[in-house]
């Protein structure tokens, strides 16, 4: 355990879950770069570089940093340990997350997924989809599955089956998409 009760000074950011997925911890950036996570776990780390993005899952944080490379922290149940694929978090220009998991978009269109594959979800895990994860325009997430955009206006999702992640019964009508609505249960496309 780490006492932050007087580390919380020059503060200028603070950061939390905008998906109200109950995260449960926040992170707070000082004025010298130095970043202070609270709550389920506590962190206090001096970074050499700018924050870009914070995303968050439910136990854990992908901080995308100003040279494209992702630091993260956390559950590792959740997303928090990229030991195994840190190599491949370079040129990032975006992360989103579900509950349990982070898909990152990189500078070359391609997507790296990471977290939780074992859990019912399995949105973690785009294995049976990582060959259409290719000129991708953009992602988009639910709780429990992701929806990727494709430069040619078709779909790929990977995830919960029941809530988006298989859209193979409909793949014909997925098409000449121009963006995705997510929703709770599922996706919209339209």
């Amino acid at each position: 355990y780490i006492d932050i009760s007087n580390e919380l000074i020059n503060i200028t950011k603070i950061y939390t879950n905008k998906k109200n997925l109950n995260t449960s911890f926040f992170l707070a950036v000082r004025s010298d770069n130095t970043i202070i996570i609270w709550g389920s776990i506590n962190i206090i780390e001096k970074l050499e570089l700018n924050i870009r993005d914070v995303i968050f899952t439910k136990e854990a944080v992908a901080v995308l940093l100003e040279d494209n490379s992702v630091k993260t922290y956390g559950n590792p149940f959740y997303g928090g340990d990229i030991t195994d694929i840190s190599d491949q978090l370079i040129d990032i220009s975006k992360i989103y997350s579900t509950f349990y998991d982070f898909a990152a978009l990189k500078t070359d269109k391609t997507v790296v997924t990471w977290g939780n594959a074992t859990w019912s979800s399995k949105s973690g895990n785009s294995i049976d989809v990582n060959n259409n994860l290719i000129n991708i325009l953009n992602i988009f997430s639910n709780n429990n599955s992701f929806a990727a955009l494709t430069e040619n206006g078709k779909v790929v999702t990977w995830g919960d089956h029941q809530v988006g992640g298989d859209s193979s019964s409909i793949s014909k009508f997925l098409v000449n998409i121009k963006t995705i609505l997510p929703m709770i249960s599922g996706d919209v496309a339209i």
